[in-house]
């Protein structure tokens, strides 16, 4: 399939989904979850998709599609520019979820933490841009996608040492692996690999070396804890962590969830 097929498509779902979803707000974070789309690296046309927990009265279908910044139409869609789509997320969509979007534009050098603050300063009696500033505090260029930052957040709500995130092993054979998150305390080095349900597919030569690169972290002395989104169910994230000896960090620090902004 070529890609302006694959564009039409998931245009043409989104136009379906708008007529029958009015009080949608589109974004990046959960689009392949609602339509289990291509990976988005594979569209030049960028779609971002997630659908609003809040229901207003008469509310339009809003969407941010790269790179048509400059329009404020797009195949009957309203555009609008990144930062905004940023603020529409931080009022409307989950903490965990509008955190998510803004890293993952931050991983892609679209936009700049700076950028987002100056938006906040000069756009002061906006709704929602005092709780926009402050979840971007918690947002990270390092996450390589939704799920790592979810991990990460779910770490820093758990109270437990704060890792390293993307730190590069350098075996003894001289390959060199980076890692989703590193802890190292008490002479013990923790991998944490955030690996969500589809990080690898069937392919054989992927699995095969995947198994080697957990054969020779181990034998640099790393032990390896792996966490998938159904370790977010009834208690077994704060299990895995009990069970590897994860310790707290003394100072807990902001919460995520404020009550006021």
């Amino acid at each position: 399939m070529i890609e302006t097929d694959k564009n039409q498509i998931l245009l043409n779902m989104m136009t379906d989904y708008a007529k029958n979803n009015p009080d949608t707000i589109f974004c990046y974070t959960n689009a392949a979850i609602l339509y289990e789309t291509p990976r988005w690296e594979e569209l030049p046309l960028e779609i971002h998709t997630v659908q609003s927990n809040k229901k207003i009265k008469n509310r339009t279908a809003i969407t941010h599609i790269r790179p048509y910044f400059k329009k404020s139409k797009y195949k009957g869609f309203n555009v609008i520019t990144l930062v905004d789509l940023l603020l529409e997320l931080a009022v409307n969509d989950t903490e965990i979820s509008a955190i998510s979007s803004i890293s993952h534009h931050l991983y892609k050098n679209e936009i700049s933490v700076e950028t987002i603050l100056n938006y906040c300063q000069s756009q002061k009696q906006k709704s929602g841009v005092a709780k926009l500033r402050h979840l971007v505090s918690f947002a990270s260029r390092l996450d390589e996608s939704p799920f790592e930052t979810k991990v990460r957040l779910k770490l820093y709500v758990a109270g437990v040492i704060i890792p390293v995130q993307q730190h590069q092993v350098i075996c003894q054979n001289k390959k060199k692996y980076r890692v989703d998150f590193l802890f190292e305390f008490k002479g013990r080095k923790i991998i944490l690999e955030a690996d969500g349900l589809i990080k690898y597919s069937s392919n054989v030569n992927e699995r095969a070396n995947e198994r080697q690169r957990e054969s020779d972290l181990i034998r640099e002395g790393y032990e390896i804890m792996r966490v998938m989104n159904h370790d977010f169910e009834n208690g077994r994230f704060a299990q895995i962590l009990e069970n590897y000896g994860i310790p707290k960090r003394r100072y807990y620090g902001k919460k995520i969830v404020k009550k006021h902004y």
